[in-house]
């Protein structure tokens, strides 16, 4: 017998401080300038953490999401996080001080062409779904553009960004929506070729593809049921053991099965909570996560899923310490470094369904 082989291709995250001298001078007194970094790399942890958190419910590209209508102004309606369609709310992915360039999502280029630097966030709209920008753009966008993080896409020999090269690009870990995927619907422009260095669209790779509902409606117990039974026959019998969803949903579900089914609250590592779900042969706990796009549910099995880490976070300490001076500048920095990726090594043991509602 003849296997593939699968590759998963090692992403590098980042992430740095800074400290002025004149806060350093500021905070003079017993530990009172390590204080000012002690803050610093708090700030910088949590911000991190959150950044990993979206980025492994994506498809390992750099799109936060899609321009919803035309725009030539500071204020952006956004929609599709990660490109992924009809996935809201769009202004989820999005922060107050991020850096945001425009990509021409029909021509492959940035927008302007000549942009060398980002927008940054001032502020998000929740209520409206937009977002409003430090500066004017440069240039008009049109609905459907992409709004990308600043020099943290994946490129190609002429700049341009790539929707699913793992072997290049700096910067975007792998997100559980593309390793859930039957690599049969095009998001966001070519991102349905070979996974891993595997053609799951190929018709004699059709093991390598995840059971894929769309459409669902509304939510029912029996839904979830055949969901979960078609996922046991497209990988013999391997059911997952883990399911991701969002509040309404998790909420909807409660209501259906409390009458007549009791609910149990299971209580996860790093402070998760879950509930479970019985039916036929599984015994499944489901959770909400809040960057969990509208309408789906992420059918996992841990045992298949994992982080293939190359080099755990750690702080740089090259040349002498930790925190460095800055050459040329006043002001001290610190940085840290992570080698790593998200990869599975047995996708049809995991489905996703989407479109599900509550009423």
């Amino acid at each position: 017998m003849q296997y593939d082989s699968t590759y998963i291709y090692q992403k590098r995250n980042y992430g740095r401080v800074q400290v002025d001298g004149l806060a350093i001078e500021a905070s003079k007194g017993k530990g009172g300038w390590i204080d000012a970094f002690s803050g610093e790399t708090k700030s910088i942890a949590e911000a991190f953490a959150i950044e990993i958190d979206q980025q492994v419910m994506g498809r390992g590209t750099a799109i936060l999401g899609a321009c919803s209508g035309a725009n030539s102004t500071t204020t952006q309606g956004v929609d599709n996080p990660h490109g992924i369609t009809e996935a809201s709310p769009g202004y989820m992915w999005f922060r107050k001080g991020m850096l945001v360039s425009f990509w021409d999502a029909s021509g492959d280029a940035y927008i302007p062409s000549t942009q060398t630097s980002g927008y940054s966030v001032s502020s998000i709209t929740p209520a409206s779904n937009q977002i409003v920008l430090s500066t004017t753009p440069a240039a008009a966008t049109a609905d459907g553009d992409f709004l990308v993080r600043t020099n943290s896409a994946s490129f190609d020999s002429s700049e341009n960004t790539t929707i699913d090269a793992h072997a290049t690009g700096n910067g975007v870990i792998m997100g559980i929506d593309r390793i859930i995927d039957n690599d049969q619907t095009d998001f966001a422009g070519d991102d349905i070729d070979s996974f891993q260095g595997i053609d799951g669209n190929s018709s004699t790779n059709n093991w390598w593809r995840a059971t894929v509902r769309t459409s669902r409606g509304i939510l029912t117990e029996t839904k979830i049921q055949e969901d979960l039974d078609e996922i046991e026959q497209n990988t013999d019998g391997e059911a997952p053991n883990l399911a991701l969803t969002t509040y309404a949903i998790r909420n909807k579900l409660i209501e259906i099965v409390k009458s007549d089914r009791m609910i149990s609250t299971l209580n996860l590592v790093g402070g998760w909570e879950a509930i479970k779900y019985r039916g036929g042969s599984v015994s499944l706990p489901i959770m909400v996560h809040k960057f969990n796009p509208t309408g789906y549910v992420y059918y996992i099995n841990l045992k298949y899923l994992k982080f293939y880490t190359l080099k755990k976070l750690v702080w740089d300490n090259s040349g002498g310490g930790v925190i460095k001076p800055v050459s040329g500048e006043d002001q001290y920095e610190a940085w840290f470094k992570m080698y790593g990726n998200l990869g599975t090594d047995k996708r049809n043991a995991m489905g996703k369904a989407t479109g599900y509602t509550t009423s």
